[in-house]
This record gives structure tokens, sequence and C-alpha cells, in this order.
């Protein structure tokens, strides 16, 4: 078992949290960005170890199109941390 991740955080940071209707080219790229560290950290999708940014990218784009699950992202300073997915 890994230890819980500490976040350092700049007190004036920007933090947001929106829904996605639709990826774009920089939010995919920031997102596959943060799920490669998710998983190298131990904490990732059941991937003991990142697989290609073309599997993540199929992977983040087919989460896209089943109508029953939502994106959420997570942003410090506009640049994706991290994601939930809620599912219907």
């Amino acid at each position: 078992m890994h230890a819980p991740m500490k976040p350092n955080i700049p007190a004036e940071a920007l933090i947001t949290i929106d829904i996605i209707d639709t990826l774009s080219p920089a939010d995919l790229n920031d997102l596959c960005d943060a799920t490669d560290a998710a998983v190298e950290a131990g904490g990732g999708f059941g991937w003991i170890a990142p697989p290609a940014r073309e599997v993540m990218e199929r992977y983040w784009k087919g989460v896209m199109v089943v109508p029953e699950r939502h994106l959420l992202l997570a942003r410090i300073d506009g640049i994706v941390c991290g994601a939930v997915q809620l599912v219907e």
C-alpha cells in the first residue's frame, strides 16, 4: 500500500472542477499526464504500469461517448490534475 499523496498547492492557486462535454486536445493531454502520474504512484485504473499514450487517449475518448458517464475534471491554474467519472 502506498502512502497518501500530500498536495503542495499554493494558496493563490485557482482550483476548478468542471463537468466536461467534450475533451479539448489540451485537456486530453493533461488528463493523460495525470493518469500516467496516478498509475506511476500506484493508484491508477488497475494498470500496473502506464499503458502507451494512445491507449490512454482511446480510454478517455471512450469515456466521452458513453451516455451514462459524466466526466468531471479538476484543474489547478487551468491544468488538469484529476478526474472523476459519475455513472448514472
